[in-house]
Parts: structure tokens; C-alpha cells; sequence
């Protein structure tokens, strides 16, 4: 057993989990269950014009909320999958160019913050 708030570290080298704050227990399992258990996956879309993607977005049901960051858009989404499909046929409707999309990979930190706010 080991207990550490440098969350990173342990996420490298530890199978099971019991994320604590305050003597609360929030979540426990395998680093898949940690990951299963939050909500939206986070992507980061950078299209031009940016204003108007993001306002076509900001009507789908799958969007969870959505932040415009200098010249990107920084979108949580519940389905991935559909987020990816629509995503080129929302662009593609007002004459847009998506210059790059990545998925920022969720980890442990993101993992117990997430359980905290839930908490």
C-alpha cells in the first residue's frame, strides 16, 4: 500500500486505487474504473472560423460544455464517438476548415478532481 497525493507517479506504478479527500473515501478500483466512472471525454478542436464552429456545437446534446482558447476550441463531450462523427458534418454545413482535433487523454489527477467536485 501506498499513500501519495503525487497522483501521476502512482498511476505508473500502482493496479488499484482508493482516491480519498478528507478522510472520504470518493472512488476506488482498477485505473479503467477510475477513467469509466468520469463523465466527458475532453477534446481540442482547432478550426477557423473558430466563433461559428463553436456556436454550432454549443446545440449538440452530446456537448457538455465548450471554451474558446485563443484560436481552439476546448469541447467536454458524454459521446465521443458521435462527437467525432458529427463534428466534420457541423464543419462541412458552414464552410469551415478543421485545421487539427486530439482527445486529451484523462489521468488520475483529472480523475480525483473530477470526484471531488462530484463529492
Amino acid at each position: 500500500m501506498i499513500s501519495s497525493h503525487i497522483l501521476p507517479e502512482l498511476e505508473k506504478v500502482c493496479d488499484n486505487f482508493i482516491l480519498m479527500n478528507k478522510g472520504k473515501l470518493l472512488r476506488q478500483g482498477t485505473i479503467a474504473e477510475m477513467f469509466d466512472k468520469t463523465s466527458t471525454i475532453k477534446f481540442i478542436v482547432k478550426v477557423h472560423p473558430v466563433e461559428s464552429v463553436g456556436a454550432l456545437l454549443k446545440g449538440e446534446e452530446y456537448v457538455e460544455d465548450l471554451l474558446i482558447v485563443d484560436d481552439s476550441l476546448h469541447v467536454n463531450v458524454y459521446d465521443a464517438g458521435l462527437f467525432k462523427q458529427r463534428l466534420p458534418l457541423l464543419i462541412s454545413q458552414i464552410g469551415a476548415s478543421l485545421d487539427e482535433m486530439k482527445m486529451v487523454k484523462s489521468d488520475l489527477e483529472a480523475v480525483f478532481k473530477s470526484a471531488v467536485e462530484e463529492a
